[in-house]
Order: C-alpha cells, then sequence, then structure tokens
C-alpha cells in the first residue's frame, strides 16, 4: 500500500491536510488582501489605515492557514480521533463501529497536487459526516474499511436495513 506522508503505527493511522493544499485552499484570502489594498489606495485611504487592514488581513491569513494545519485525524483499531485548533485545542472521538458509509472524492485540481477528499459517513450524534480535505492520495480507503469491519465484528455490531 502507498501511504505517503501518512504517520503509521501498528494500526494506527494519522492524517493530515498537505502544506501545499492548504495555501492553495487559501489563495481567495491572498486575493482579498490585494483587492483591499488596491481599493483603499484608489479612494485615497489614509496609508495609517491602509497598513492597519493589511495587518488585520494578514492576521487573519495566518490564523487560518494555522487552524487547517492543526487539523490531525487519527484512526485507531476502535476510534477515530479528531484534534484541531490554535490557541484552543479540540479533541472528537467517533466509534469505528458507528461508521456506515465512505468515500473519496478528488477534483482536477487535487489530482494536479496529489491530495484527496474523504468523506465518512457515521451514525453519531454529534458528527454526522466528516470530511477530511486535502489529504495525501493514498489508499488509505481500503485500510479504513479493514478497521471499520474489523471493529464491528470486536463489538458485535450488525448494520441492519
Amino acid at each position: 500500500m502507498n501511504f505517503t506522508d501518512m504517520h503509521i503505527q501498528a494500526d494506527t493511522y494519522t492524517l493530515r491536510p498537505t502544506f501545499f493544499y492548504t495555501f492553495i485552499s487559501e489563495l481567495g484570502s491572498l486575493f482579498l488582501m490585494g483587492l483591499s489594498f488596491f481599493v483603499l489606495h484608489f479612494f485615497k485611504v489614509p496609508e495609517l489605515y491602509i497598513n492597519i487592514a493589511m495587518l488585520l488581513l494578514f492576521i487573519r491569513l495566518v490564523y487560518r492557514f494555522l487552524l487547517a494545519q492543526s487539523y490531525s485525524y487519527t484512526f485507531e483499531a476502535d476510534q477515530i480521533i479528531i484534534k484541531y485548533g490554535v490557541f484552543n485545542i479540540y479533541t472528537q472521538y467517533i466509534e469505528l463501529f458507528r461508521v456506515k458509509d465512505f468515500n473519496m472524492y478528488r477534483s482536477l485540481l487535487m489530482r494536479c497536487i496529489g491530495v484527496m477528499r474523504i468523506n465518512i459517513y457515521t451514525s453519531d450524534v454529534t458528527q454526522k459526516i466528516l470530511q477530511i480535505h486535502g489529504v495525501p492520495k493514498s489508499d488509505f480507503v481500503l485500510e479504513l474499511r479493514r478497521l471499520v469491519m474489523q471493529s464491528r465484528r470486536n463489538n458485535g455490531v450488525f448494520e441492519v436495513d
């Protein structure tokens, strides 16, 4: 199996968004900064206000980038652990036997930069759909299927439609 850029340790898999995917996803914020700069200059706004506006937009951009890079998705034998946060760290747990279905999505841009999005549908009350964006392309969905089936067997869970 090909699990590039993924931390693997004895039935524990950790996925993180790639740096390049996060950068591309924040291009809109960079465009907003540039547009704001030109609009403020066009209306002859004092330079101090322009600098303050650019500083605030830059802080927003850095925060969003750090937040996107803080996400980690750890798949253990019996649960999914989602951690994220810059100043406050949030942790969420989803039991693997609650996973109902999952799929992988790759747009043209995602194929060009070698990443994918994994959608996981669960019966969990707090997280019905878990979307994992910008992780390196791999055969992980096959491994996820194995982990889910093993967790269902271990917990005696059978799906009835």
